[in-house]
């Protein structure tokens, strides 16, 4: 079941407002930060890995100690604006963003209750770190990591979802296989991790659910060895 929680409290009482949502990569939902304080972004039992924002709009410090992310903004928002939260554990959450002044805001972003994994890991000491998959979802070759030719015969997918080769990465210790996974269906069409996973080591899925034309990355970590 999933946890929605929405809870203000004046600033005479505690100097800020709280929002608690689950995390849900399908459905943005809206908050309004202060311009006169600091803001805080925080995920229950995890920590935020990265944010993605408009530079000119928002300023962004991430403190490693406590995996938590402090956001100013430098000026009234009335249209919103996209924030995109990525959790340590890859799951994303967007944010659609006004600011005005006023208290402080505290965003708590819970984890799926539903068992959601975002990289499946049959051996952890192997999966590339989110860092590197970072790089990759931006079309980015991360440093450590050269192109290669392709050598896999593709990724088989229940119809109507069809995977199409990017390109293959090999670092120190591992190959990376990076697929743009397609609907080109007239429904929604769904994977589960282990189905899409096979013999590899592990795989990373940008969304498990597809709505007709939609698409997503998909990377699967495998051994140099095999």
């Amino acid at each position: 079941m999933k946890r929605l929680v929405l809870l203000a409290v004046g600033a005479s009482v505690s100097g800020f407002a709280l929002v608690e949502r689950t995390i849900d990569e399908k459905n943005p939902f809206e908050v309004t930060l202060s311009t006169t304080s600091h803001n805080r972004i925080v995920v229950e039992d995890g920590a935020v890995e990265k944010i993605f924002a408009d530079n000119g709009l928002f300023t962004v410090v991430m403190d490693a100690a406590t995996g938590n992310a402090f956001v100013n903004v430098e000026q009234e928002i009335e249209e919103p604006k996209t924030v995109t939260v990525v959790a340590s554990s890859g799951a994303v959450q967007d944010l659609f963003v006004r600011a005005e002044p006023g208290p402080s805001e505290q965003v708590r972003l819970h984890l799926p209750e539903d068992g959601q994994e975002w990289v499946y890991r049959a051996d952890p000491s192997m999966a590339a770190s989110i860092q590197v998959l970072n790089k990759i979802v931006e079309g980015i070759v991360p440093a450590g990591f050269g192109q290669r030719d392709w050598d896999e015969e593709g990724l088989k997918l229940p119809s109507p979802l069809i995977a199409v080769p990017l390109k293959s990465l090999e670092g120190p210790f591992e190959i990376l296989d990076v697929y743009e996974v397609r609907n080109p269906g007239k429904k929604a069409a769904s994977l589960s991790l282990e189905e899409v996973k096979g013999d590899k080591a592990w795989v990373f899925l940008g969304a498990k659910t597809l709505e007709a034309g939609e698409k997503t990355i998909c990377i699967l970590g495998r051994g140099k060895d095999g």
